[in-house]
């Protein structure tokens, strides 16, 4: 199930755990158009436990459907996630979406927010 989103300034934090269902999406479109319109571009911190559907790169694509509609306004992506051969498949995404797309452990969580909060 789709847990929570936060947000801090320009940073949008998605905690998910299930797959983003059209509701979801939904929220989560509305939350990125408030701070847009707030800030002009936005950084997504991303923390994705396992569940299913990341289970293969079709489904990862599709399940990140709203960064593809958004990657024009997003300055970059933090993945934090419990599964390191996702790398690769968060890195592919990171490609075709054109964004900058770190992926982060579990274990390196407060790096994570450290990157994503920075001003690189």
């Amino acid at each position: 199930m789709f847990q929570k989103i936060y947000t801090t300034n320009n940073i949008v934090t998605l905690k998910i755990d299930a797959e983003i269902n059209d509701r979801k999406y939904k929220k989560i479109s509305n939350v990125f158009d408030n701070q847009i319109s707030k800030f002009g571009k936005i950084r997504v911190f991303l923390v994705v436990d396992h569940y299913p559907s990341l289970n293969s790169a079709e489904s990862l694509y599709y399940d990140m459907r709203v960064i593809k509609v958004y990657a024009g306004q997003i300055v970059k992506i933090a993945i934090v996630c419990d599964r390191t051969w996702k790398k690769t498949w968060i890195a592919l995404f990171g490609l075709f979406a054109k964004i900058r797309i770190e992926y982060f452990d579990k274990s390196e969580y407060k790096n994570a927010w450290k990157w994503i909060s920075g001003d690189s």
